[in-house]
């Protein structure tokens, strides 16, 4: 935590885009229960508890 990391989503699918970065969660304490839109396929991601 709170060294700059990130979690990453892609996503692609058949016949379709393929979507490098979806999104992006940090892993910062402070902001790592808040929720991130996704740029593609993915409305969104929000992680429940540490």
């Amino acid at each position: 935590m709170n060294k700059g990391y990130k979690i990453r989503f892609e996503s692609s699918v058949e016949h379709g885009d393929y979507v490098p970065v979806e999104l992006d969660i940090p892993l910062e304490t402070a902001t790592i229960l808040n929720k991130v839109d996704g740029k593609g396929y993915i409305r969104f991601a929000k992680l429940n508890s540490l």
